[in-house]
């Protein structure tokens, strides 16, 4: 998104620019680094989900995927509102956002999708037994899907060609919201922004329900809208110039009373939702939350331990290129698999292995791939984004 240069001390890295200067605040870097490196982690343990042993002893730490993917949500809506809050509106009008989004987002994505036909073509397109057997094999009605960012609302599709995927679809979806949701902040409050978007969720909940009760909504997530407010409404408080450090710091605690009441609610009904699609809603929210206020206070304590230990520049370095991530682990993660499968090492072995130097190794392979098919589209058409 364009912004003029960002000073924040010792958490706002500047590059020089001809144009309005693009930034990384590094916090949010490390935000992102450490999600990304969560995911990747957890998409490594499902590969080995059919091995009872190996799954029940690394259970409780991974196998929460999903809430990585509420911190991006969160962290996107954080971004995108920074500038807006900065300079009080969506500088060059809603059709000069979505072109800018596309120009960053698309892409990269299509890239990836290619690099995984292509494996799938190659080397992991057998099924067997893994995480990875969801995403094949492809069919047309899933390429198209795909094509136009619409594989989320039907199941045999979502998790098709690479199971990560489809959280771009409905993320790109909820950018169409987001002039609207400005024009809300600005004519009203947050609060109203806050009740609109909450509104928006439930209503696209209940369609999705009424269309085919409890399934597109496991992959549309349209709670995903409200979880996007709370970045921008953190990114209000820590950036609009006249908002003060305590309106910052009761945000902060409002955000926190809400994820405490959201755990308050899923231990009390832990029997009646349990692993249930609102249990997993309602975790959902509560990681959002959490998110939200902690990037509010890194942004307003610039000199935190928090905010010092996210922008860490090993963990910052990676949040750079978490995008491209995200995209290409999961078929790199199968090849890694693979690999351990053919020189007939033991799983719980090959597990330890790939944890300490195959995911390290997948990591540096999606730097190569942020370098040709992401860092290109950062850099044309002007496109200054604080990403």
């Amino acid at each position: 998104m364009s912004t003029d240069a960002l000073v924040e001390s010792r958490s706002v890295v500047q590059v020089a620019s001809s144009r309005p200067a693009t930034v990384h605040i590094a916090f949010l870097d490390g935000l992102r680094g450490l999600s990304a490196l969560y995911v990747v982690l957890c998409h490594w343990w499902c590969q080995y989900c059919y091995n009872a042993a190996l799954s029940g002893r690394y259970v409780n730490v991974c196998s929460n995927a999903k809430w990585p993917v509420d911190t991006f949500i969160v962290i996107s809506g954080f971004c995108l509102m920074i500038p807006v809050a900065r300079h009080g509106g969506l500088r060059g009008g809603a059709v000069d956002f979505f072109k800018r989004r596309a120009w960053r987002i698309v892409p990269p994505y299509y890239c990836a999708m290619a690099l995984s036909m292509l494996l799938i073509a190659t080397v992991v397109g057998h099924k067997t037994g893994t995480h990875w057997d969801c995403s094949i094999p492809v069919s047309l009605g899933g390429v198209l899907s795909h094509l136009v960012l619409l594989q989320d609302l039907r199941g045999q599709w979502a998790s098709m060609i690479n199971h990560a995927l489809w959280t771009v679809s409905v993320e790109w979806r909820i950018y169409f919201l987001f002039p609207l949701f400005v024009w809300l902040w600005r004519k009203c409050n947050f609060a109203s922004t806050l009740l609109a978007a909450a509104s928006f969720s439930y209503i696209y909940f209940e369609i999705l329900q009424h269309v085919h009760p409890g399934h597109y909504s496991v992959f549309t997530c349209p709670h995903f809208i409200l979880l996007f407010a709370f970045g921008m409404a953190g990114a209000s408080l820590a950036y609009k110039p006249d908002q003060s450090t305590r309106s910052a710091s009761l945000g902060v605690c409002l955000f926190l009373v809400a994820a405490c009441c959201a755990k308050v609610a899923l231990y009390v009904f832990r029997d009646s939702i349990g692993d249930s699609l609102s249990g997993s809603i309602l975790a959902d929210i509560m990681i959002g939350l959490v998110s939200a206020a902690i990037m509010t206070y890194a942004a307003k304590n610039a000199t935190s331990l928090i905010t010092r230990a996210l922008a860490w520049k090993p963990i910052a370095f990676m949040g750079t290129f978490a995008y491209s991530t995200y995209l290409v682990h999961a078929p790199l993660l199968q090849c890694e698999w693979l690999i351990f499968r053919r020189f007939h090492i033991d799983d719980s072995l090959a597990f330890t292995i790939g944890c300490w130097l195959g995911i390290p190794i997948v990591i540096g392979l999606s730097y190569v791939f942020f370098w040709f098919c992401e860092r290109p589209f950062l850099r044309k058409r002007g496109n200054n984004a604080l990403v």
